[in-house]
């Protein structure tokens, strides 16, 4: 039997969103080939763990990426630990997932994705000094990240700086016309800019 065969029909369910299909090819590969240290195999199993919530068998396959490839020479180590760090995020393990995510960016730094999740987690933690650095170098990494912009605004409205609130939601919005969440945050924004005003 093809093992390839195996591997390739499980990335064709999980395109699909067959995900227990998926994972069946894939650990029918496993069972016949324990020893495979496929690195995509093992990552894409993870993800499909993950989506399923099956947040045990998740973490496995992501340290198993992570443990086969010490010299990191796969390009997976780091989505590797992103997904660790998105497990433990979900599961409320923020400690653990910002150790993920800084760890994932140590590897790949011009990863915008892991900085904005990260920046994420970090407003969410009153951490909003630590946040900017990483949306901003995000948004600097990618110009078009809707989303990283749309975070920025939110940390900078944590530290209370209006003006910048304003022009980085206002950048999300450009990006992003029909995001109902990004309207939202601009209303707030101006909430906030007419209490100063009012104040003055």
């Amino acid at each position: 039997e093809n093992i390839d065969c195996r591997i390739d029909l499980g990335i064709a369910y999980m395109a699909a969103n067959h995900l227990n299909e998926a994972i069946y090819h894939w650990e029918m590969v496993l069972k016949k080939k324990p020893e495979l240290k496929n690195f995509k195999l093992l990552y894409n199993l993870g993800r499909a763990y993950l989506k399923m919530g099956r947040d045990q068998e998740a973490r496995e396959s992501f340290d198993k990426v992570i443990e086969y490839d010490k010299e990191q020479k796969s390009t997976l180590v780091d989505d590797a630990y992103g997904g660790l760090g998105e497990l433990f995020y979900q599961k409320g393990s923020i400690k653990e997932a910002i150790i993920c995510y800084q760890r994932a960016i140590e590897i790949e730094p011009k990863e915008a994705d892991y900085r904005v999740d990260l920046g994420e987690i970090l407003i969410e933690e009153k951490r909003h000094e630590e946040a900017i650095e990483q949306l901003e170098k995000a948004v600097q990494l990618e110009p078009d990240n809707a989303e990283g912009f749309f975070h920025l605004s939110k940390a900078y409205l944590q530290k209370k700086d209006y003006k910048l609130a304003l022009e980085s939601i206002r950048k999300a919005i450009k990006i992003e016309e029909d995001n109902y969440e990004f309207y939202k945050l601009l209303a707030v924004i101006y909430g906030e800019l007419n209490l100063q005003y009012r104040k003055e």
